[in-house]
């Protein structure tokens, strides 16, 4: 029988990945509707001219924090 290598660390899971998983689930409840409010609010900045630019422009600042949320849960939930 082989012995596991003692240098290798795996997640074995507890409050790191508990806090990953949430991180990654509140990042996708952002990210998802704030993406689908910039692809129906796109199209009004290029036909109603650039009067509409500052409404896209919270609505990506959002989806950007929900994708900071997603990457953190990530890298929280593999680290070992």
């Amino acid at each position: 029988m082989s012995n596991p290598d003692p240098s290798r660390k795996t997640n074995s899971g507890g409050a790191a990945s508990a806090v990953g998983c949430a991180l990654t689930a509140i990042g996708l409840l952002i990210l998802v509707p704030s993406g689908l409010c910039t692809m129906v609010l796109l199209p009004s900045v290029f036909t109603a001219g650039f009067a509409r630019a500052s409404d896209l422009l919270v609505v990506a600042v959002i989806a950007a924090a929900g994708a900071a949320l997603v990457y953190a849960g990530y890298k929280v939930g593999t680290r070992g």
